[in-house]
């Protein structure tokens, strides 16, 4: 992110935070030339944590939530992660080595066709994303990480894994 953007990303994140009666823009500018005074500060002492533990949070899900293509070593883990959050099965238990097998196959043919139609960011994408469910996968496996685990239930549907 951009020197530029992310400062106008905290601006807006303060802004909304705190509403349009403190002016982040005019604080921002002061703090810029060294001229912040402490009432500058006064509207955001009793909320320092909890403003700082939105704006963390906003800027891990723009992180987790934003595909990684260009370093495959650094795209594998926040995909697995951003896979974990979005299709993290809590409500699906009783999955196999197929589920798992299906799921990579998937993903893999999606970065074949990516690639075939000429859309190479889209499959740089899924091959991550195939990474990033074997990952899930080993994690499983492993039980570091069982929070994904696609499939069906199979207790449910009388099958058992």
């Amino acid at each position: 992110m951009e020197a530029v953007s992310a400062r106008e990303a905290l601006i807006a994140a303060l802004t909304a935070e705190l509403g349009d009666s403190y002016d982040c823009t005019r604080v921002w500018a002061a703090w810029d030339v060294g001229t912040m005074s402490e009432q500058d500060f006064e509207p955001l002492t009793d909320r320092v944590d909890e403003i700082a533990d939105a704006l963390l949070e906003s800027v891990r899900s723009t992180i987790i939530n934003t595909p990684e293509t260009t370093d495959f070593m650094a795209g594998v883990p926040l995909e697995a992660i951003h896979q974990r959050e979005r299709w993290g099965a809590a409500h699906d238990a009783g999955k196999g080595p197929l589920d798992w097998f299906w799921l990579i196959g998937y993903l893999a043919q999606k970065a074949a066709d990516a690639a075939i139609r000429g859309d190479t960011e889209k499959a740089k994408h899924h091959t991550i994303s195939t990474a990033a469910a074997l990952a899930n996968w080993h994690a499983a496996l492993t039980g570091a990480d069982t929070s994904m685990r696609p499939g069906i239930d199979a207790k449910a549907k009388g099958i058992e894994p």
